[in-house]
């Protein structure tokens, strides 16, 4: 995921993604656009290593469910058709990553604390 932000930040355009966004009828499409970028990026970044980890799970998991039902669902299930596989696989993982945590090699761990 987070390479996908990456790319997302160095070479997207915010008012092209605003643009994609608000024309599948969703609004703010802007303020979606930069909470995409956001948890994309930093949000990725955080669940990689185990930092806020359960709030950037809910995040991405949001962000996935919001793909696969308005961007993905008519091409329908593979990903070789732009299908709704890898962002649903995204979603049922990160869901369980809010359930269980970042686990013992997590920072929230070392921390001592689960956010």
């Amino acid at each position: 995921m987070f390479p996908h932000g990456v790319q997302k930040v160095l070479y997207g355009s915010i008012e092209r993604y605003a643009a994609t966004i608000s024309g599948k009828g969703l609004p703010f499409g802007l303020a979606l656009a930069y909470l995409t970028f956001f948890a994309e990026s930093v949000g990725a970044a955080c669940l990689a290593l185990g930092l806020f980890t359960r709030i950037a799970a809910a995040m991405i998991f949001v962000e996935m469910v919001v793909i696969v039902i308005y961007f993905l669902w008519p091409n329908g299930f593979f990903w070789t058709n732009h299908g709704i596989e890898f962002a649903l696989l995204w979603a049922i993982f990160c869901l369980a990553i809010f359930f269980r945590g970042g686990g013992r090699y997590s920072i929230d761990h070392y921390l001592a604390k689960e956010f």
